[in-house]
């Protein structure tokens, strides 16, 4: 019988303590542990560090994405953009602007550079037919100044009745036709010439322009009535000056016999309306629109003379449309209800 003490030796391999992995694992609760200055003590204190760290990812990515989004978005729609200011402004007649896209060689490049050819097609067109109206018209000018000399000069020695009545018809025809070639001569010349801007008060010009018409207005029974304070605008003042005054005379010789004309002034926030209303036949609203047109013609339009008020060419709006689209203002003619007209003539204030 052996005196040695019997033994039994099992080998057992200790893992680490983790309060954390142990509470996980038996659902118990466990020692808690700081995790980057955060204690968590149980399940639920995990979850709800995953989700609030969950949140602020996915808030961060969100920001970031709307950032790169508005930006790429931006770069991507800017040539629309371009395009679309360029569309709007070769509505509104300005064919001399390019839109010149500095993009890559993409179908946005290629529309804009198609943009660009129809622009330089739209202008050639354009100041050819000016150049042909200018044109044209000096070379009218010369047989038609020579045509009413020998028209004068019969007409100063003594002839038939019947002779001095063709004349006497002949002569205001030639009249006319000289007033539709001058006319046609100054619309070709509002953009022929940079303009020359300086301020210029409207009350003045106003007042020279009733004055110029006032003896049509007392052979038509015509009453103006202006209320007009004083007010600057930056224009050129030969231009404004002359539209002002086909604005008050059209006023007056397309009235009614005792019919009036109102001239306001208003000053507009860096601009300045000019309105000039008068009484007169009914007109609808498309008509009213379109009598800016040269020579557009209806009825009671183009006046024939008589009582000291002279012939009508039609070119009287088209030029002070011509005159205001080049100061850069609006134009615009609307019908009363009651008969007659309201033309708006906005030009630029001198703080523009």
């Amino acid at each position: 019988m052996s005196l040695i003490p019997q033994y039994q030796f099992t080998t057992v391999t200790a893992a680490p303590s983790n309060g954390l992995v142990d509470s996980l694992a038996t659902g118990t609760a466990a020692t808690q542990v700081p995790v980057d200055g955060v204690v968590v003590a149980d399940t639920t204190d995990v979850v709800r560090l995953l989700l609030v760290f969950g949140v602020v990812v996915l808030l961060v990515i969100g920001a970031l994405g709307v950032l790169a989004s508005w930006i790429v978005a931006g770069r991507v729609l800017r040539p629309l953009s371009t395009l679309n200011e360029a569309a709007r402004g070769a509505a509104e007649g300005k064919f001399d602007q390019r839109v010149a896209l500095d993009a890559a060689d993409d179908e946005f490049r290629e529309l804009g550079d198609t943009f660009d050819f129809m622009l330089d097609s739209l202008e050639r067109s354009f100041d050819a037919n000016e150049r042909f109206a200018a044109n044209a018209s000096h070379e009218l000018r010369t047989p038609l100044t020579t045509v009413k000399v020998l028209i004068d000069g019969a007409l100063a020695r003594p002839q038939s009745t019947a002779t001095t009545a063709l004349l006497t018809k002949l002569a205001s025809a030639n009249d006319r036709t000289v007033g539709i070639v001058d006319a046609l001569l100054d619309l070709s010349d509002v953009t022929a010439a940079p303009l020359t801007r300086s301020p210029h008060d409207v009350r003045s010009l106003v007042a020279r322009a009733v004055a110029e018409v006032s003896p049509i207005a007392v052979a038509r029974e015509v009453n103006i009535i202006a209320d007009v304070p004083t007010v600057a605008v930056w224009a050129d003042v030969v231009l404004l000056e002359r539209a002002v005054a086909n604005l008050v005379r059209n006023g007056v010789q397309h009235n009614e016999t005792g019919g009036t004309v109102w001239i306001t002034v208003a000053d507009e926030q860096g601009t300045v309306r000019i309105r000039i209303e008068n009484t007169g036949a009914v007109v609808d609203a498309a008509t009213a629109s379109s009598l800016a047109e040269p020579f557009y013609r209806v009825a009671g339009r183009i006046a024939t003379g008589g009582a000291g008020v002279p012939d009508s060419h039609g070119l009287g709006l088209a030029l002070v449309s011509r005159i205001v689209d080049a100061h850069g203002g609006r134009f615009e003619i609307r019908p009363r209800t009651r008969g007659g007209l309201v033309v708006d003539m906005t030009m630029p204030g001198p703080t523009r």
